[in-house]
């Protein structure tokens, strides 16, 4: 609890700081995340085959904690993204995710827009190129497609659904490579998605000691091409 009101403290401070012509948001875990910190993944996990009536409370539970952990920073000004990095389907199949996650997301996602919030990024890694029109009805407006997705059909069902998609590099190509390759790789990816007005050039979270000169040849990609 003392962390939630450090992590508020500071988006309110940093509001205070930069006003309303930087996009802030505080970051919340996401529904089937934050189920399996309160419950622990394989018991979830078998409580998806034993018990689904249990599942589908525990979700809607971690759906009002995180409506209120998102209000919070909505209160100071913040804007809200949500990760749910254990919803991925290398951990949960989309069926399941359609029947368990996808309702209740619906539901937070709505919630967060009718508290003005315009923008509301779901970030799940992995291959989700199966998972991808199940994440589209959520209603999230900025989603992520991972290094490991299919781009190809992220891009044309991100288009079709008028909403704003991030494409990551591959974070571990970025911390070995050279910066010629990684300027010349992402060079790339920005021309693939730059047709697009809802195309965002991703990192992904680079392992730490990653050198400076290595993420500055993507930005200057990002700067040459667009």
């Amino acid at each position: 609890m003392a962390a939630c009101r450090s992590n508020i403290e500071v988006a309110r401070r940093v509001v205070s700081e930069l006003g309303r012509d930087v996009c802030v948001r505080g970051a919340v875990s996401g529904l089937f995340s934050l189920a399996i910190s309160l419950m622990g993944a394989e018991a979830l996990f078998l409580a998806t085959l034993d018990d689904p009536k249990f599942v589908h409370e525990l979700l809607a539970y971690s759906g009002q904690i995180i409506k209120d952990f998102g209000q919070a920073y909505i209160d100071v000004g913040a804007d809200v993204i949500m990760f749910d990095s254990q919803a991925s389907p290398d951990l949960l199949s989309p069926k399941m995710y359609a029947d368990y996650v996808a309702p209740v997301m619906r539901d937070l996602i709505s919630y967060f827009h009718e508290q003005g919030v315009e923008h509301v990024p779901l970030i799940i890694g992995g291959n989700t190129t199966r998972l991808v029109d199940v994440l589209l009805s959520t209603g999230a407006n900025n989603l992520l497609c991972d290094f490991t997705a299919d781009w190809s059909s992220w891009l044309d069902k991100c288009r079709a659904e008028d909403r704003a998609v991030r494409r990551n590099m591959d974070p571990v190509f970025i911390e070995r490579s050279d910066p010629e390759q990684i300027y010349e790789a992402a060079v790339r990816i920005v021309q693939e998605g730059q047709s697009y007005g809802g195309f965002i050039a991703g990192s992904a979270v680079v392992p730490f000691g990653t050198p400076t000169a290595n993420l500055m040849a993507v930005k200057q990609a990002c700067l040459d091409v667009g």
